[in-house]
């Protein structure tokens, strides 16, 4: 069955654990499906699966039967809300929705269905809470137990989705209670991962609180309890942060992987919560104190990748909110979310550009293993690993200033630079910004000062400088170049 439903509050009530009639509310509801699947996709970036969703939902609703749920957390496409609002009538299928208990008929209410102003960072946030990377969308997400930590996440596609989700239905029907055991998981993962992407992913927390509390920040302008817990999850991902910032100057671990990914995930975190609740009204907002991101983001949009993309508007959205308002605001702001997501955006084009011009040069194999590990490689400079895994298939690029300067060596010894040759003749112009970027990366990942509104303005001016110099459409030629 495929419905725009709200799971806030029954997700909410479902990771609280009280009080008593809540949860009975909420177990009631979910009662009659043995499986759920939600789907997260970007309608800007997958217009054509989006396309696909709207096209087929009655056919979809209908092959995936009463025990499979599937639904989009937010944001579903206008067919499917059209059809919800008028269930009942066009087939008896739906009139069998009127025989369900109170609970479940609210559920799947396409009126309480959560829609976002920007369906790209909402895309965004929700792959983001569950750890699965943008580049994977647009994705399916199964679970027969959101209390669990263990779920399944597999990539989909127009050609795909329709098999997938009948396969799943099957299941729903095949198995009445399904333990959301890892191995179980893989028995059903290997039958629907037809994109060939996806795994077994676990959490250190239910998949409920992951998504209550990124949920939480879409609903908090028209929900006061929703209002609260987001205010309280910023809050913890803040201490979060200065704790790991604190241990991670005690025990020297900037060059360890975990922390630096946890550092750039707890930073991000904080930049996307803070755009969905919208503390400071952007109508509002004096554009008196703002940075100088607008141009850059239009000039760039075509070069970027899409999550680069979508964390630059990001982060210039709700910096410029506070930095017109940080006088206001009544304490101090710690700017180390925004310098560490603008300071990722360029990480990820030169990851991606220059560092594969390195891969390139040291023997691995492209475009086969482009952003992928080469398990037949060595791919070493110096000292430098530009082709490590964690495990043995996920590409691990080396931290931006060992990359700086493992490409400053190597174009030294030979007096050769990557094309095309507008790159070529601005290489020293991009360096500097690069090092400038990575000064002030390093900085405030290690500083337990709050980190001010200059180390935020100093990455921009860097930003602008090779947006000026069109460096971000010479990294695109060469992303180009290596990808296809």
């Amino acid at each position: 069955m495929g419905m725009p439903i709200t799971t806030y509050n029954v997700l909410n009530a479902l990771d609280k654990g009280e009080p008593e009639y809540e949860i009975q509310a909420a177990q009631k509801a979910l009662e009659p499906f043995n499986l759920f699947a939600f789907i997260i996709h970007d309608p800007e970036a997958h217009p054509d699966f989006d396309r696909k969703l709207s096209s087929m939902f009655n056919w979809l609703d209908h092959i995936t039967g009463s025990e499979l749920l599937f639904f989009a957390l937010a944001d579903p496409p206008e067919e499917w809300l059209n059809q919800g609002r008028n269930r009942g009538r066009d087939r008896p299928y739906y009139r069998e929705l009127s025989s369900l208990n109170t609970e479940t008929q609210e559920l799947l209410n396409p009126e309480n269905t959560i829609i976002s102003p920007d369906r790209s960072i909402t895309a965004f946030s929700l792959a983001n809470s569950l750890e699965i990377p943008y580049d994977n969308l647009p994705c399916l997400v199964i679970t027969p137990d959101f209390r669990s930590e263990h779920f399944i996440w597999v990539r989909t596609c127009p050609d795909h989705v329709e098999e997938q989700l009948t396969q799943l239905g099957y299941i729903a029907r095949q198995i009445v209670q399904i333990p959301p055991e890892p191995a179980f998981l893989e028995w059903i993962k290997t039958d629907i991962d037809l994109c060939k992407g996806g795994r077994i992913q676990l959490l250190v927390s239910s998949i409920a609180k992951r998504l209550v509390n990124v949920m939480s920040c879409f609903i908090a302008r028209d929900n006061s309890e929703a209002y609260e817990r987001a205010q309280n999850t910023i809050n913890e991902l803040r201490t979060n942060l200065r704790e790991l910032k604190k241990d991670i100057n005690e025990h020297n671990t900037d060059e360890n992987e975990s922390d630096r990914e946890k550092l750039d995930n707890l930073c991000l975190q904080i930049i996307l919560s803070l755009s969905h609740l919208n503390l400071v009204d952007p109508s509002g907002i004096s554009r008196s104190n703002t940075l100088n991101l607008d141009n850059i983001i239009v000039q760039t949009q075509e070069f970027l990748e899409n999550d680069s993309y979508i964390m630059l508007k990001t982060a210039n959205m709700v910096l410029n909110s506070i930095l017109d308002s940080q006088h206001s605001l009544g304490f101090d702001v710690d700017y180390t979310p925004g310098v560490i997501c603008l300071a990722k955006v360029f990480e990820r084009e030169v990851n991606l550009s220059v560092v594969h011009w390195m891969r390139s040069e040291l023997g691995v194999r492209l475009p086969l293993y482009f952003n992928r590990f080469d398990p037949k490689k060595k791919a070493t400079f110096d000292g430098v690993n530009f082709n490590r895994s964690h495990d043995s298939k996920i590409w691990s690029p080396p931290t931006m200033g060992r990359s700086l300067e493992a490409v400053n060596r190597k174009v030294g010894a030979r007096e050769q630079r990557p094309h095309p040759r507008e790159l070529y003749n601005k290489w020293f112009q991009f360096l500097r910004e690069w090092g400038v970027i990575t000064n002030e990366r390093n900085t405030a990942a290690h500083t337990m000062e709050l980190v001010d509104e200059k180390s935020v303005r100093t990455v921009c001016q860097a930003l602008e400088t090779l947006s000026s110099y069109q460096i971000f459409e010479n990294l695109w030629q060469l992303k180009c170049q290596y990808r296809s």
